[in-house]
């Protein structure tokens, strides 16, 4: 797709979809970081989901660049910048993460804008990168996008199990995100032990009381969003790379798939264009 038309696009709809970027040496070179970061003391800062049989549903590798240079080779990787600053322009690195659910067992991510987590001035300015490491299939978890919804910010709730908390709720308790570093990337001693606290609620508590797993996700509520019949699912080849807007609606479903699935994300702040 030409550079004109991809531009074209991505401020339409939100996202893009830019096939095999990575290859398979790549691919099996963050395949070993990510095992190698598991058997290391790195692995205390992951985030585990637990499923109520007891079982992690969902896992969150925050920060790998800074822990491996394989995962700095991908997020710098020279095909993937060019692509990225089409977009937003000279660009940095916000903020890093490898999510991978389980076999048959990986849980939702609910609908949600990545920009009502992080504390940026400019969310249009703000674009991620979501790269396959595995194949992605409609039912292995696959990404689904509102095309065109990165023009509105849409609000946000917080649940626990199927209760709704009051609004007010939910914005003393995103306010107090920023005390662990926006985006899971605490910079600081205050910022990495109130980031500690987050993961010891919202992390291995979960493996006790299940319940408390919506606590961590803002959600929009489907009722409230009827643009929601409009999304489109998303399926990859590994190597392939979704880019999207910070604004942009999006899901992943579940994994009932006999393989995990494993993507690296990484978010980028522009300068703009």
């Amino acid at each position: 797709m030409p550079q004109d038309s991809s531009l074209h696009f991505y401020r339409k709809n939100g996202y893009i979809v830019v096939n095999g970027i990575f290859t398979n040496q790549d691919l099996l070179s963050a395949h070993e970081a990510l095992e190698e970061l598991r058997d290391t003391s790195a692995s205390r800062s992951n985030i585990v989901r637990w499923g109520a049989a007891g079982k992690p549903v969902f896992i969150k590798v925050p920060q790998v660049f800074q822990k491996d240079e394989r995962f700095l080779n991908m997020a710098r990787h020279p095909l993937l910048i060019a692509e990225v600053e089409k977009f937003i322009g000279e660009t940095s690195i916000f903020r890093d993460v490898v999510v991978e659910k389980p076999a048959q067992d990986g849980s939702v991510v609910f609908p949600h804008q990545d920009c009502a987590y992080w504390d940026i001035e400019k969310p249009e300015n703000a674009l991620s990168a979501w790269i396959a490491l595995d194949d992605v299939e409609s039912h292995s978890g696959g990404l689904q996008v509102v095309p065109g919804s990165q023009r509105q910010i849409a609000i946000h709730h917080l649940y626990l199990g199927k209760l709704r908390l009051p609004l007010f709720v939910t914005r003393l308790l995103r306010r107090s995100v920023s005390l662990s570093g926006t985006g899971d990337s605490p910079r600081d001693p205050v910022q990495r032990f109130f980031q500690y606290l987050k993961k010891l609620i919202l992390g291995s508590a979960t493996k006790f009381f299940p319940t408390l797993n919506t606590l961590g996700e803002l959600q929009i509520d489907l009722k409230d969003y009827p643009n929601w019949a409009a999304a489109v699912m998303l399926t990859l080849k590994a190597g392939d790379v979704i880019l999207f807007d910070s604004r942009l609606c999006h899901l992943s479903g579940l994994n009932t798939s006999t393989n995990v699935r494993r993507a690296y994300i990484v978010s980028y702040v522009g300068k703009g264009l």
